[in-house]
């Protein structure tokens, strides 16, 4: 299984609505941190991985991450357009047009799957969720609590899925009493929540990861650090129990 991982990164976001961590400084911080561990199990598992930016900070990322290790050569970096749209629209609007742009401009019809993460997270438990996962056209955490949304941090998408995803001309508000109003969103969690229902209306499978995802790092609209000692062992717990009780059900288990 080819797995091409895309690193979406906004070093300096025209937007400071509902954006508590948005000092450059410390961004910029949160890729080089996300990226080095992306690098080095990329490298153990085979992964290929691309570092996308629409802040026209590309170089210097690239430049950051050079002086600190080596084989930064093996890591994809692209710069695209700078984002004018999340200041009017919200920050999902930047990363959508980053996604739509990327689907345009990377070769991705080899891989299996494409991984769409958040670049400042890594995530800890990555090859189990694949080990674990349905096999479909589109694997996501589907119906995140508490607003009953896809979470948008970690999705795995086919190629043509992925293409299918980014390929209209999508607007977001983050002013819309529901999610969707023609093509008007409210957020990259709803637009993927109503993608997700329509391609289960044409028959194209949506599956899960089966796992609880295991971040590291820090929520952008919260600050809150998400990989605290207490938030590990729930997640380490509940993985656990929740392979029991598959087990159980299977009839594996005593």
């Amino acid at each position: 299984m080819k797995i091409l991982i895309i690193l979406t990164c906004t070093v300096s976001p025209d937007l400071q609505e509902n954006l508590l961590r948005e000092d450059p400084e410390i961004r910029l911080r949160d890729y080089i941190q996300s990226i080095l561990k992306w690098k080095k199990m990329a490298k153990k598992h085979g992964f290929t991985l691309a570092v996308v930016e629409n802040s026209n900070s590309i170089d210097e990322l690239r430049a950051k991450l050079s002086a600190m290790t080596t084989g930064t050569e093996e890591i994809f970096f692209l710069g695209i357009e700078r984002d004018t749209r999340s200041s009017n629209e919200g920050k999902s609007a930047g990363e959508y047009q980053l996604l739509k742009q990327t689907s345009q401009i990377l070769d991705i019809d080899s891989f299996t799957y494409i991984a769409k993460v958040t670049g400042r997270l890594y995530v800890r438990n990555f090859p189990r969720l694949l080990k674990k996962m349905d096999k479909a056209a589109l694997i996501c955490n589907k119906f995140f609590k508490p607003n009953q949304l896809v979470d948008s941090r970690l999705v795995l998408f086919e190629p043509d899925i992925f293409r299918k995803c980014f390929q209209d001309e999508v607007r977001f508000s983050e002013k819309l009493a529901t999610g969707r109003n023609d093509h008007t969103y409210r957020s990259m969690e709803h637009y993927l929540t109503q993608k997700l229902l329509d391609f289960g209306n044409s028959h194209i499978k949506v599956g899960n990861f089966n796992q609880v995802i295991d971040y590291v790092g820090h929520s952008a609209s919260t600050n809150k650090k998400l990989d605290t000692n207490f938030l590990r062992l729930l997640i380490s717990v509940s993985n656990k129990l929740r392979n029991f009780a598959i087990k159980i059900l299977l009839g594996v288990a005593p």
